[in-house]
């Protein structure tokens, strides 16, 4: 795994297909620190070879939902458990992915993981699954947010028309954690696309209208405020 996160791209071009399978191995092992030690190497390869893995969608496609995967509620975990080191490495490999990686391939590698992006998806559950794997949706939600801050603008608007109307379901949830992310990844795209978004949120209803304004209002002020 530290080989991996090196800086060495011939090994890339040499190995690519066997570094994809060494890599979901690790995080399909059952022990959790393995596949923390292959989350920790997917973190440090972002960070050394950004450029590669914007060009590796194959690569971003597969990984990311392993990441999501693990990255589940650390408050929920024990303290000091091989499962919770787990939780925190992932939550910082997510954070780092959609920091760095082409933000556009990280929304649209999110875009399954969505309510109504999978057909494997239970109904009421504030998760998807993909591949066997159990995906909160807030993670996901969490992801388009954060992703969608970097996204070109234009790139945006032509996501908006297929990523509302799964925002609008997830706001629907019967799980406060999935509304509150969707609150704030609603939020994060106005903030982006200001009135233009308003005819896509016309699925909402007054009072989820209503705390979508409260939230965009409280980010005008504190963008004042870090201004002033």
């Amino acid at each position: 795994m530290a080989l991996l996160s090196s800086d060495h791209p011939q090994m890339w071009a040499s190995f690519h297909s066997q570094i994809i399978m060494l890599l979901l191995d690790g995080l399909c092992d059952a022990h959790y620190r393995v596949q923390e030690a292959a989350v920790v190497a997917v973190k440090q390869m972002v960070l050394s070879q950004t450029d590669v893995l914007d060009q590796s969608v194959q690569l971003v496609q597969h990984v990311l939902p392993h990441v999501l995967a693990s990255a589940k509620n650390i408050a929920h975990e024990q303290e000091d458990t091989p499962a919770k080191g787990l939780c925190i490495e992932s939550a910082k490999c997510l954070d780092v992915m959609c920091c760095h990686l082409d933000p556009l391939l990280i929304v649209n590698c999110c875009f399954p993981l969505l309510p109504g992006g999978n057909q494997d998806s239970q109904d009421g559950a504030p998760y998807t699954i993909h591949n066997h794997k159990q995906i909160p949706y807030p993670n996901s939600l969490r992801c388009v947010s954060k992703a969608s801050e970097r996204v070109d603008q234009e790139d945006l608007m032509r996501l908006v028309p297929d990523l509302m109307p799964r925002l609008v379901v997830a706001f629907n949830s019967t799980h406060t954690e999935v509304r509150k992310a969707t609150v704030f990844c609603i939020v994060a795209l106005f903030n982006r696309l200001g009135e233009w978004l308003s005819p896509y949120m016309a699925g909402l209803t007054q009072s989820q209208l209503k705390l979508v304004t409260i939230y965009v209002k409280k980010f005008v002020d504190r963008d004042l405020n870090t201004h002033t």
